[in-house]
């Protein structure tokens, strides 16, 4: 998730990204909104692309893996009979997000090479 400072006095956005920058903690007072701007959603960018294309819908798998008490999970997705495999993560639905991205950016760079 990204952080964004809005001011009141207009000032460019970019200014704020160096205060983020520098400091770890912001004081905020009334002049300021602070605004949560969400992280992108592979899993949503790649139903849209399997919707926009025609293709059947993204399938996921996902399998827990515990070592030394800590669990992590690791995450395939199956779209047009091929299967990505994500880096783990420390929650189900990070390890399916890393599994949409490499599908994602796969069909992305397909797309690319065709134009």
């Amino acid at each position: 998730m990204v952080i964004v400072l809005i001011s009141q006095t207009h000032i460019q956005p970019k200014i704020y990204y160096q205060y983020i920058l520098k400091f770890s903690y912001i004081n905020l007072n009334e002049s300021f909104y602070l605004l949560q701007v969400p992280s992108v959603s592979y899993k949503n960018l790649l139903q849209e692309l399997a919707q926009k294309e025609g293709f059947p819908l993204p399938v996921y798998a996902t399998t827990s893996v515990f070592s030394n008490h800590s669990a992590a999970f690791i995450s395939t997705v199956e779209m047009q009979s091929t299967t990505f495999q994500g880096e783990p993560g420390n929650t189900k639905k990070q390890a399916e997000m890393n599994a949409a991205k490499v599908a994602f950016q796969h069909f992305e760079d397909s797309k690319s090479l065709k134009y």
